[in-house]
Order: structure tokens, then C-alpha cells, then sequence
């Protein structure tokens, strides 16, 4: 489903223009990359969480040449789906 789909299907759920709903859309994505930016986990009960990890830096290897390398430590997000959401896609 795309941002588009997702925002014509919420609209007519939710009986609302699409210009409304695609504000309401564009504004919710804003405000989970803002979160998560802060370093901040965003959890949503029934649906599922986004959790910002440290990732350590590790020793790695360039596969086109063999040489090592260092990776650096950095930060990442990691989904993690409610028991419900994930029944859904069975």
C-alpha cells in the first residue's frame, strides 16, 4: 500500500476529505521522525513500537578488495509489531 492508498483508505473509513487526511498522514510522519530524531521511542498499544538502538562499532571488510575496515557505532530503528498486527498478515 502507498502513502496515497493508505490516505484514501483512512479517508473514507474515517468519512474525511483526502486533503484533510493526507495533512493528518503527513503530519503523524512528521512528528514519529521528529521523535525518533530526539532519540525517543514511539509506541502505539495494539499496533506496535519504533525503538532507537546504539549499534556498537564493529571490525568489517570490503568485499570488492578484502580490506578491513572499521565501521563506526551508530544509531538505528528497530520495529517492533504487536502480537495483533502480526496475526493480521496470517
Amino acid at each position: 500500500m502507498t502513502k496515497t492508498e493508505l490516505i484514501k483508505a483512512t479517508a473514507a473509513k474515517a468519512e474525511k476529505t483526502i486533503k484533510e487526511t493526507g495533512e493528518i498522514v503527513t503530519a503523524l510522519q512528521e512528528v514519529i521522525m521528529e521523535t525518533l530524531k530526539a532519540g525517543e521511542d514511539v509506541r502505539v498499544p495494539g499496533f506496535g513500537s519504533l525503538e532507537v538502538k546504539d549499534v556498537a562499532g564493529r571490525k568489517g571488510r570490503n568485499p570488492l578488495t578484502g580490506e578491513d575496515l572499521m565501521i563506526k557505532p551508530h544509531k538505528t530503528v528497530r520495529a517492533k509489531l504487536a502480537k495483533a498486527v502480526k496475526d493480521a498478515a496470517r
